[in-house]
């Protein structure tokens, strides 16, 4: 009896693993606001719209990072190729990942809010 066994380029194995594709739920959001801002400003704060977009792209990888942690405790990934956990083989690494991701992304819109009170944001 022999096995055929899918051999999956690693590229295509981490790509299916990040997600790329779901980032997008949080870059429109701001995208599209940033667009109405300027229409109706006709200016535009490019390091806030950075931040934020980054911020947001953070907290979402947080989300995924400890999404395939609690997959990978519950057994549920234990044939998925494409697990973070999986790929990389170290449930450590990928929480505290996950955790820097996070307190970025909240650092960032930290930094965004303290900034509130300059003139910039005054109406």
């Amino acid at each position: 009896m022999t096995t055929n066994t899918l051999q999956y380029p690693p590229i295509k194995l981490w790509l299916a693993a990040i997600k790329p594709p779901m980032y997008s739920v949080a870059i429109m959001p701001i995208w599209l606001g940033t667009a109405i801002a300027y229409a109706e400003t006709k200016s535009l704060h490019t390091g806030i719209f950075s931040i934020f977009l980054l911020s947001a792209i953070l907290i979402l990888a947080w989300e995924n990072l400890h999404n395939d942690l609690f997959d990978s405790e519950t057994g549920i990934d234990q044939n998925k190729h494409h697990s973070v956990v999986n790929l990389t083989g170290n449930k450590a690494l990928v929480f505290w990942l996950g955790n820097l991701c996070l307190s970025l992304g909240i650092a960032g819109i930290l930094a965004i809010a303290g900034g509130s009170k300059t003139s910039q944001f005054s109406a």
